[in-house]
């Protein structure tokens, strides 16, 4: 299933534009992330949900896509501040070389019900445009609504 799908049918919450990193319904804000063992931290409950400016461009990033970055990173703000629950989306690539090379677009697996979800809290949004967050808890997609 592809993510405009899985947002639309697991999530209830319809995606505007599939080149979104988040969706959003009238109770949630689901941001789609990339599960990546390095941003997640288990033991301490924590996750790093966005990376910071100078990450991505050392990573090579687009100016393109650090403006993207930007602009999901408000949407996640907004999120926080109309009090919506934020859940955080955990997609596998299909090339984990663009990993390393943010310059090569990242691909995801198909979803499925069986995607996890990270239902987060505490979001820090630091100086450098990172963000992170507590895990609150660990759902799969078909629990959520």
């Amino acid at each position: 299933m592809n993510i405009t799908d899985f947002c639309r049918i697991w999530l209830k919450a319809p995606m505007s534009n599939p080149y979104d990193w988040s969706s959003v319904n009238e109770t949630s804000f689901f941001y789609l992330g990339w599960n990546s063992p390095e941003n997640l931290d288990f033991k301490n409950r924590m996750v790093n949900v966005c990376a910071s400016t100078d990450e991505a461009v050392a990573k090579s990033a687009t100016q393109q896509l650090v403006s993207k970055m930007a602009r999901e990173r408000t949407k996640l703000f907004e999120a926080t501040k109309n009090s919506k629950a934020i859940y955080y989306v955990l997609r596998v690539k299909q090339n984990p070389e663009s990993d390393s090379n943010w310059s090569i677009t990242a691909k995801p697996r198909p979803m499925s019900k069986e995607t996890v979800v990270l239902k987060i809290d505490n979001l820090n949004f630091h100086d450098n445009g990172s963000v992170s967050a507590d895990i609150i808890d660990r759902i799969a997609a078909k629990d959520i609504n």
